[in-house]
């Protein structure tokens, strides 16, 4: 047995027992786990384990017969919940003319009938290993974005300690997360989501709460003050979009703008603090 392999499980999905009896022992001699369903019907039984590949041996018939195989592929694949399963198709000689259409069905991989034991064992070594190593670059991925969103965090609290107003002495604990000041009777509070008007008297104040989308947007744009800001800049950074081009980003900014100046400023027709810059964006101007 190897050992690297011996924890990785097998679906086979057959129409009859012989057809799974003569894979079983190549694979068993690899020292995989076998799960077995001898039919295509659906919903597939409950599995003792999660497989790590799937392997059908379908019976052509007629084109009558993709609409089936089509089904019992997705069910399948839905087993490797987040990442689809990976799937290999045995056909018989016969059925050779369903290659283009199996694979249009999301197969993985095909093997036509007579399999020599080692071509059935090296493919089915190398789908796993092309899985595992999609699993390690989702993993990587996830990382490299974890350490990037913190990175950007502690390059956003560091930036915004600038605008704090109420920092406490080192010593002593601080109970509240400090407001940021954006004008003379304004604050914003990020912890509550929530503008500060201060009118007349210090004590008395208004509060006017945000989403949690526009605090993200304004608190990303108080780390950038006085600089002209994309829309697609501030969808991936302060909203975390993927990949957006213009157009798109601006329909997704645009209205949270729009909702930020009508609680911001005085006369959301003519923005002081947050401003447009025909061609470039949209520039935070404290005061």
């Amino acid at each position: 047995m190897h050992s690297e392999s011996n924890f990785n499980t097998i679906l086979i999905v057959a129409s009859e027992a012989a057809k799974a009896e003569r894979l079983k022992p190549v694979l068993l001699d690899e020292g995989y786990r076998i799960e077995t369903v001898l039919s295509f019907s659906l919903p597939l039984p409950r599995l003792e384990v999660k497989p790590d590949l799937g392997i059908i041996w379908f019976p052509y018939a007629s084109p009558d017969a993709l609409p089936e195989l089509e089904n019992i592929i997705q069910a399948i694949q839905a087993l490797g919940q987040g990442e689809p399963l990976q799937v290999l198709l045995i056909i018989d000689q016969d059925g050779t003319r369903w290659v283009e259409p199996s694979f249009r069905l999301g197969i993985t991989d095909i093997l036509t009938r007579p399999i020599h034991p080692l071509v059935l064992r090296q493919r089915v070594r190398l789908l796993l290993k092309a899985r595992q190593t999609e699993e390690l670059n989702q993993q990587l991925k996830r990382k490299v974005e974890n350490q990037e969103r913190q990175r950007m965090m502690s390059a956003l609290e560091a930036a915004l300690q600038m605008f704090r107003t109420d920092t406490p002495p080192a010593s002593e604990p601080r109970s509240a997360p400090a407001s940021f000041s954006i004008h003379p009777h304004l604050q914003f509070d990020p912890q509550q989501h929530c503008l500060i008007f201060k009118v007349g008297n210090l004590a008395d104040c208004r509060k006017v709460e945000l989403t949690a989308d526009q605090s993200s947007i304004l608190m990303y744009m108080i780390c950038h003050p006085n600089r002209a800001l994309s829309n697609r800049e501030i969808a991936q950074a302060a909203l975390g979009y993927g990949q957006l081009d213009e157009i798109q980003s601006r329909s997704i900014v645009r209205p949270h703008i729009l909702r930020l100046r009508r609680k911001m400023d005085e006369d959301p027709e003519q923005p002081e603090i947050l401003r447009t810059i025909r061609g470039s964006g949209y520039v935070f101007s404290p005061e």
